[in-house]
């Protein structure tokens, strides 16, 4: 009678302690799912930032390298400067590589080529590359997002059963 009381006993505890793991383990899956569902948000938000500055340039390249001209020439008025230095500092923030060295101010200077097409070419194709980037580190993600949804599925159907 006694050990059948302790057997008893003994199985309880190892049910609920198994139960609280089972507990446990779901609430640590489904926020790994939600943080890489944060993740995969940061990540779309990055590469549209990057999208939209190539695509503000791509619309007024032919302008960006008037404005460079008449930096190289010292005929370029403060408005002008100001507005280059605007692209510039965008562009630098988007894609580092593109920065060839600094000014005297410490303003970002490009190497994007000598003309608008060299430009778009060379900023297509870091976008391409910021996209297939993107993509890589979206799917490294996309399996704790399943798992986590898979294990709310599981805890709703548990519910569900339970009712």
């Amino acid at each position: 009678m006694v050990t059948s009381a302790i057997s008893w006993g003994v199985g309880k505890l190892i049910g609920g302690a198994m139960d609280m793991y089972r507990q446990t383990t779901d609430e640590y899956k489904i926020e790994q799912g939600n943080r890489s569902k944060n993740n995969i948000k940061e990540i779309e938000q990055q590469y549209n930032s990057a999208k939209e500055a190539v695509d503000s340039f791509n619309e007024s390249s032919d302008h960006y390298f008037e404005l460079q001209k008449k930096s190289d020439l010292g005929t370029v008025s403060n408005e002008e400067y100001a507005e280059l230095i605007s692209i510039n500092n965008t562009l630098a923030e988007q894609f580092p590589s593109l920065v060839s060295g600094f000014d005297e101010q410490g303003n970002a200077m490009l190497n994007l080529g000598t003309n608008a097409e060299q430009a778009k070419q060379k900023l297509d194709s870091l976008l391409d590359s910021e996209r297939e980037m993107a993509l890589f580190k979206v799917g490294d993600e996309l399996p704790d997002v399943i798992e986590g949804a898979q294990t709310k599925i599981s805890q709703y159907n548990d519910e569900i059963q339970e009712q």
